[in-house]
């Protein structure tokens, strides 16, 4: 939380450990039998959001309203599909695989991300965050997979000079 001069304008640089993902089903008849697909996605990330905060004086506390541009760096995920056709379901997972070729995941993310957050005179803040993917991260011409995220967190500040 870095106060920009005597205003209620603050610059809020974070890090964050998320956990992100997306599903696709379909369904279709072919030859009087159901197909059914599901696919779920799940990425790990580092996320680092800058937001751009006002901060309004309640009393002894703080309501902060912010937006900003974020970064995330994809670690890790798995895909997990599941298919079923004439009620027999198969399953089946892999690890997510970053690159440039078809099937793979972009490992950069970068959105908006924007906050609200309640802090108390003692420096305990109650936050929600909502961060909207703006890259497609799939590398196949035919899909559009962004991240979406809404979180809710805990902090305490240690230092309280910047109020």
């Amino acid at each position: 939380d870095i106060p920009i001069g005597e205003s209620g304008f603050r610059v809020m640089p974070e890090l964050y450990y998320v956990g992100k993902g997306f599903k696709a089903d379909a369904s279709f008849d072919l030859l009087g039998q159901q197909i059914k697909g599901e696919t779920k996605t799940t990425i790990s990330y580092i996320d680092l959001p800058i937001n751009f905060a006002y901060a309004f004086e309640l009393g002894n506390n703080r309501l902060m309203l912010g937006a900003g541009p974020y970064a995330g760096f994809g670690l890790s995920g798995k895909t997990t599909g599941k298919t079923t056709v004439g009620g027999v379901s198969q399953e089946e997972e892999r690890d997510v695989e970053f690159g440039n070729a078809s099937g793979e995941f972009d490992r950069l993310d970068i959105g908006a991300n924007f906050m609200a957050a309640y802090i108390l005179n003692n420096g305990l803040m109650f936050k929600v965050n909502y961060s909207l993917g703006m890259i497609n991260l799939s590398n196949s011409s035919d899909s559009d997979y962004k991240n979406r995220f809404l979180g809710v967190s805990i902090g305490y500040f240690f230092l309280q000079g910047g109020k």
